[in-house]
């Protein structure tokens, strides 16, 4: 599935089903607000996309489809905008280096729900 570091179709078919089920994963929670949902709420309100959500969703889908920690870094201060999309990099390490993939996250809509892909 993997060579020099590059998925191939079939294994780009995986990641983005498990890309998938991380965001739908993600966006479940307590109806109970909390001092985070109440934050979360707040960044909604000024227009600011939840990176830090986005990045976890990434790093559960490398888990659920690779069984690899990964790292997830996307940029701050992304707006909430539909049609806006941006880069993520992920950082995963194999036995003898680490391997970076980019994902690119589109934003489906002005409310913060994204999806995201990697072209590897």
């Amino acid at each position: 599935m993997m060579r020099n570091g590059q998925v191939s179709g079939r294994g780009r078919a995986w990641v983005a089903a498990a890309l998938a089920v991380g965001v739908l994963v993600c966006a479940c929670g307590s109806s109970k607000p909390t001092s985070s949902t109440t934050a979360a709420l707040a960044r909604r309100a000024t227009g600011v996309l939840d990176i830090k959500r986005v990045e976890l969703a990434i790093e559960q889908s490398i888990m659920t489809k690779r069984h690899t920690r990964a790292t997830v870094h996307c940029p701050a201060g992304i707006l909430q905008e539909q049609g806006l999309t941006f880069t993520c990099v992920a950082r995963t390490y194999d036995h003898r280096r680490a391997l970076t993939t980019i994902f690119t996250v589109f934003q489906r809509d002005s409310r913060g729900n994204v999806y995201y892909q990697s072209p590897q």
